[in-house]
């Protein structure tokens, strides 16, 4: 296949991830035969700087979900403050994630 994605971590989502001696090992011998999409527990900008260079692209999804979350669960604002609120959120965690002097291809 052209791109892999693959779990760097067992277990369940929504838990902050380690990248092990292990992991990365793996990461290395599926990198060389193709194009390597990785996520699972990826929520801070440590952890997508320490995929570069190792996967084509870090996937983020339960970050954003607690996030979104968050921002529904608030009692006093109306729906469309909670939109507003969601897409500024969003794209600052979005900025903050991406922040890292992380290069990938």
């Amino acid at each position: 296949p052209e791109w892999v994605y693959t779990a760097v971590r067992t277990g369940i989502t929504g838990t902050h991830t380690t990248l092990t001696p292990e992991i990365e090992n793996f990461l290395a011998r599926i990198n060389s035969r193709t194009k390597v999409l990785a996520g699972f527990g990826i929520d801070s900008p440590g952890q997508i700087q320490a995929l570069a260079g190792k996967v084509h692209a870090p996937v983020v999804g339960s970050a954003f979900v607690r996030k979104i979350t968050s921002i529904w669960q608030k009692k006093d604002l109306s729906e469309t403050d909670k939109q507003k609120e969601l897409v500024f959120q969003l794209q600052a965690q979005v900025r903050e994630l991406t922040g890292a002097d992380a290069v990938f291809s």
